[in-house]
C-alpha cells in the first residue's frame, strides 16, 4: 500500500454487498448465512473449540495469565485476574497471499 493511500474498513454490510454482486444470491439470503456463520464461530469458540479455515485461518480463545498491573494515581499495586481473549491466526497462505500483494 502506497503512504497516499487511504485505508478503508469493511463492514458486515459491505460484505453482504460484495456477495450479493458477486453470486446474484437474494441480498436476505446472504445476509441470513453471514449472521448464522458469524453466531456459530462465537459461539463455538465461547465454547472452548478452535474454528479452523484452512488457507486462511484459526478462531480460538487464548487465555491471558494473572498479572500485576500498577495504579499510578493511586500509587498501587492492581492483580489482573485471568481472562479469555478471542483471537484469529492467519494461516501460512494467508500471510504469504499478504506478502505477496503488499511488496
Amino acid at each position: 500500500m502506497k503512504r497516499n493511500e487511504r485505508i478503508t474498513n469493511m463492514r458486515k454490510v459491505d460484505v453482504i454487498k460484495e456477495i450479493v454482486e458477486k453470486t446474484s444470491i437474494d441480498r436476505t439470503k446472504v445476509s441470513i448465512i453471514i449472521e448464522a456463520f458469524m453466531n456459530t464461530i462465537e459461539s463455538s469458540v465461547i465454547d472452548g473449540q478452535k474454528v479452523i479455515f484452512r488457507g486462511f485461518g484459526t478462531f480460538q480463545l487464548k487465555r491471558q495469565n494473572k498479572k500485576v498491573a500498577r495504579d499510578m494515581y493511586r500509587n498501587i499495586n492492581i492483580v489482573l485476574q485471568p481472562y479469555d481473549v478471542p483471537t484469529f491466526k492467519p494461516s501460512v497462505e494467508f500471510l504469504n497471499l499478504l506478502k505477496n500483494n503488499h511488496s
